[in-house]
């Protein structure tokens, strides 16, 4: 054990279920348990989010939300930490629900284009990227 690297921190000494980061100290505010308090709405319109655990190092098992989509393009894997403050506007549905594509492979992913003169565009494109 003593020459084994934790596959938590990454460093000798311990193995992962014994390592310090894991503890119940490493994060006070918050527990691989505790759900997170609000059910906030996916920007992209498809739902609420889902809760997640992060993995890594530096936040392990701080909960966060992503998109709810599960056929698609997700709008973002991330949104936002369960402890960070919630907006109102993130309880509130979005204007408009981004549109699903016309062949079967679900929601349509949102692509910035530049337009002359620097302005920018946003449009939406099949969730099956083109080679």
């Amino acid at each position: 054990m003593e020459n084994d690297t934790c596959h938590t921190c990454h460093q000798k000494g311990h193995w992962s279920w014994h390592c310090p980061l894991k503890s119940s100290n490493a994060r006070p505010f918050i527990t691989n348990d505790s759900p997170c308090v609000h059910n906030i709405w996916c920007r992209c319109g498809h739902g609420r989010c889902d809760v997640r655990t992060a993995k890594s190092v530096k936040n392990s098992g701080r909960k966060y939300y992503t998109c709810p989509i599960k056929r698609g393009a997700k709008c973002k894997d991330f949104v936002k930490w369960c402890d960070d403050p919630v907006d109102e506007s993130d309880l509130q549905p979005p204007a408009f629900k981004y549109p699903e594509c016309v062949c079967p492979a679900g929601v349509c992913r949102r692509v910035k284009a530049m337009q002359n003169l620097g302005s920018v565009k946003y449009c939406f494109t099949c969730p099956i990227k083109q080679v």
